[in-house]
């Protein structure tokens, strides 16, 4: 008995330390690099009030789920309610800063 409790222990242990372990992990500079560029073609979608720069990363059945709005789905809505959020609103500086990244490996 004893030495199936100190074995469930270790197996507990090991898992917790692995699972922990893994925020270590750094995407490699691919990943970095397409990110820069995102992040840089948003923000100058954002001044320039042209969705058309962000709609070349979507995908057709691209859904947007802005806060407090109903959920768009499609890249045609979804850039209709950028060009609408442009018209609505004047923006004189825009930023986006990098916050986490994971490196989700092959499960994309």
């Amino acid at each position: 008995m004893r030495k199936i409790t100190i074995s469930c222990l270790l197996v507990l242990f090991i898992s917790v330390h692995f699972a922990y372990t893994q925020n270590n992990l750094l995407p490699n500079e691919k990943v970095i690099g397409q990110l820069n560029r995102f992040r840089s073609d948003y923000i100058s979608s954002m001044i320039n009030k042209k969705p058309d720069i962000m709609t070349a990363y979507w995908a057709e059945e691209f859904r947007l789920m802005p806060e407090f709005q109903k959920v768009t789905l499609g890249k045609t809505n979804s850039a209709a309610y950028y060009t609408a959020f442009f018209n609505r609103f004047s923006k004189s500086a825009y930023s986006r800063k990098e916050m986490e990244l994971l490196d989700l490996g092959p499960r994309l």
